[in-house]
């Protein structure tokens, strides 16, 4: 079995092959221009991710570049219109429900972009300068004297930028205009005049039917249909399409329907064929209007478009073919005799055409007749379709499960299972996959991702596969660069897209160790620190060659955070990489060794214990009072009471001797009992209200110790009539009573 010569895998907004051309220009170009819409978007977008300089920003720039070298085979210009949330190239509006050319026109209409011109060879440095000029506010860029004055400066002589201009939009408040969905027609509008050399948006309004000349205006697009070949044939008929969608939005006007129809019957027969394509066709979304254009067509016009029909030089809807039929059979006349000899033969003709049209090889281009009903209903449906809030949560689940983008996914990794390709196709193959993550990371489908990286560990562990055919989508996804994108954004992702990051995270395993620990060392914000901290908890055992290798490191926050995240893993760990950490300056990282050295080894942990309960260091030796409440030891809590007896209370021991009964308590060893009965009966030791405090905190401490020990004790310090202590006692009692088995 031969292997396939192009293997087409089928995206939103871009169309994806193996490697060989599309015999098809336009579809190449169309393909070229989503690609190149889509590395002009990440160029851009790399200039807030890398510092100036960076090689990823060099890289990205020279590829949307080399794709816009290929769109000038057929134009000396390239020109993109920008609207809100929408961008159109060559009167044509481009997917507006792509996320990548939504999020790349609203980053431009931002900066007071209208349109932006690439004229042949433009340089990395000019394109990376009007990057970082977009990055500026419309403000800042009027100030500095406008796109023009600002372009010139830096030296940009290939690139051009139209800015937007609010007197031919009639408003005057800009953020309305943003903001108000009355205002995006008007714009559209501008921008249709704008690419066509008009700059009169309002055209479609102001025209007057007496200077609507239907005889000069059909002479003049004959002479320029008859001109134009090729390429430019294939624009002109979108810019009739264009036309017609302004002259069908004016008010509904009986004589300026027969006036255009006045002109169609005055053009060439091919120029006219594609006038009737672009009037049906635009006129098929338009219910209301269709039948009030059509019926002010004349009778020839009517009859000539079936027989283009019939004659298969023409297709159209279902719903207008029924149309015309109709106004057909009401028009009186010869030419309507010439047609047909009967009302039974007309229908007879019909029904002929019906059947032609609707041959099972052309069953692609129509709707059956019981679908088109059925649209028909709900379109006339004149109440709200209301579904129960569980079937409507399944439904918007379920859809939001059919990815196109990951579903390619699985079809390109069966693909290069297969074993049956050449090294080219397979790069080709590969470099698919390679587009698929970042288009992934561009959207925020971080669920995507974390699905392609599965899908290819599963397919390196599979021995019939060469790691060689997947090695380079290994190396994009394990880089540095690419793993600080997925960080990158991560404060404007919502909570449930955060765990998806972290999920991703978890899923590529050690590789991101690395990063996630530069980050965690260098984030001034908290709430990202913690995030770091708590997705290398979550990589468990894989994250410890990192972690043991940074744990050198002279800054103390780090090294503290990284022992905390050990502790927190509750993993075991390699003893021999944390012992130089015994000795560390900073009393926290101390604290947090001790800490994760009582859930490795209790031993050791005693032993370092009992040394910084022995040091001349206050703060050490407080540091290590606070935990000993970890030890179970009896030489620990021994140490404890002999610190506490053995200094007198005075002003500056009284918080350490606090401090010492506290942890004492939270030990809750029995042997410590009679220090602190002598302590909560001694009268003359001490001066009163020092050691009212020392006994207020011992009572307080008394309900950890065991029950039956310290019953006795507070019933004899409740009966013993010593004041707010005595109170305290039987409060503390009863606590004890109450929660006694």
């Amino acid at each position: 079995m031969g292997c396939p010569e192009k293997i087409p895998i089928a995206l939103m907004g871009r169309n994806l092959t193996v490697h060989e051309k599309n015999n098809s220009d336009a579809i190449l170009d169309t393909q070229i221009l989503s690609d190149f819409i889509y590395e002009l978007n990440i160029s851009r977008r790399h200039l807030s991710t890398y510092p100036p300089g960076h090689p990823m920003i060099l890289s990205s720039t020279e590829k949307a570049l080399a794709l816009l070298g290929q769109l000038f085979d057929f134009r000396e210009t390239v020109t993109l219109g920008i609207a809100q949330n929408a961008l159109m190239f060559e009167q044509n509006w481009l997917d507006r429900s792509n996320p990548v050319y939504r999020d790349f026109a609203a980053a431009l209409f931002k900066a007071g972009v209208a349109a932006i011109h690439f004229h042949r060879q433009p340089t990395p440095s000019e394109l990376v300068s009007v990057n970082q000029l977009l990055r500026s506010d419309r403000q800042t860029i009027a100030q500095s004297g406008g796109f023009a004055s600002l372009l010139e400066q830096l030296q940009v002589n290939h690139i051009e930028l139209t800015p937007l201009d609010y007197s031919n939009l009639h408003a005057t408040d800009e953020q309305r205009l943003e903001m108000s969905q009355d205002a995006r027609p008007i714009w559209q509008n501008f921008l249709s005049g704008l690419l066509s050399d008009s700059l009169d948006p309002t055209w479609g309004k102001r025209a007057r039917m007496d200077k609507f000349d239907p005889k000069i205006v059909a002479e003049v697009l004959n002479q320029k249909f008859s001109e134009a070949t090729g390429q430019k044939e294939q624009h002109y008929e979108r810019a009739i399409t264009s036309f017609l969608g302004k002259v069908q939005s004016l008010d509904e006007n009986a004589e300026l329907s027969r006036q255009l129809g006045s002109l169609i019957s005055q053009l060439t027969p091919e120029l006219k064929r594609q006038f009737l394509s672009s009037t049906f066709q635009n006129l098929a979304g338009q219910p209301d209007n269709s039948k009030q254009v059509l019926e002010n067509f004349s009778p020839e016009l009517v009859l000539e478009s079936l027989q283009e029909v019939n004659q298969k030089r023409l297709h159209i809807s279902e719903t207008m073919l029924n149309l015309l039929g109709k106004l057909s059979s009401h028009h009186q006349g010869s030419e309507q005799q010439s047609l047909t000899s009967g009302k039974q033969q007309a229908e007879d003709q019909k029904e002929e055409k019906l059947r032609t049209i609707f041959r099972e090889e052309e069953n692609d281009k129509f709707n059956p007749q019981s679908y088109q009903r059925a649209l028909n209903q709900i379109i006339s449906f004149d109440r709200e379709l209301q579904l129960p809030e569980e079937q409507r949560a399944e439904l918007l689940e379920s859809m939001a499960e059919l990815s196109t983008e990951r579903h390619s996914c699985a079809i390109i990794f069966q693909l290069l299972a297969d074993n049956k390709f050449t090294a080219e196709q397979i790069a080709g193959l590969q470099q698919n996959l390679i587009d698929l993550a970042h288009y992934f990371l561009e959207v925020g489908d971080f669920t995507g991702l974390q699905e392609l990286h599965c899908a290819l560990l599963a397919h390196r562990q599979q021995p019939e596969h060469p790691l060689e055919q997947s090695q380079e989508l290994f190396d994009t996804l394990h880089t540095p660069e690419f793993q600080q994108e997925v960080l990158e954004n991560l404060p404007r992702w919502s909570k449930a897209k955060q765990q998806q990051i972290r999920a991703y995270i978890q899923a590529t395993g050690a590789a991101f160790a690395e990063t996630l620990i530069r980050r965690l060392a260098e984030e001034p914000d908290k709430g990202l620190r913690r995030f770091y901290l708590d997705s290398l908890v979550s990589l468990g055992q894989a994250s410890h060659p990192s972690i043991y290798a940074a744990l050198q490191d002279e800054r103390w926050f780090l090294v503290r955070n990284l022992i905390a995240v050990l502790r927190l893993q509750k993993l075991p760990v390699e003893l021999a990489a944390i012992e130089p950490l015994e000795r560390h300056p900073h009393l926290r990282v101390n604290q947090e060794v001790l800490k994760l050295l009582f859930q490795n080894d209790h031993s050791r942990a005693n032993s370092l214990l009992l040394k910084q309960l022995n040091s001349t260091d206050p703060a050490l030796r407080s540091h290590a009072i606070q935990l000993a409440e970890l030890s179970s030891d009896p030489a620990i809590a021994a140490k404890l009471i002999k610190l506490l007896n053995a200094e007198k209370l005075t002003e500056q021991s009284l918080p350490l001797k606090l401090q010492i009964i506290k942890t004492l308590g939270l030990i809750g060893h029995e042997d410590a009992l009679p220090a602190m009965r002598e302590l909560l009966f001694s009268k003359k030791l001490f001066s009163s209200n020092r050691l009212q405090q020392i006994q207020r905190e011992i009572i307080q401490q008394l309900t950890r110790y065991p029950y039956q020990r310290v019953r006795p004790l507070l019933q004899q310090l409740a009966l013993d009539r010593r004041g707010e202590l005595s109170k305290l006692a039987a409060e503390k009692l009863r606590e004890l009573v109450r929660s006694a088995p």
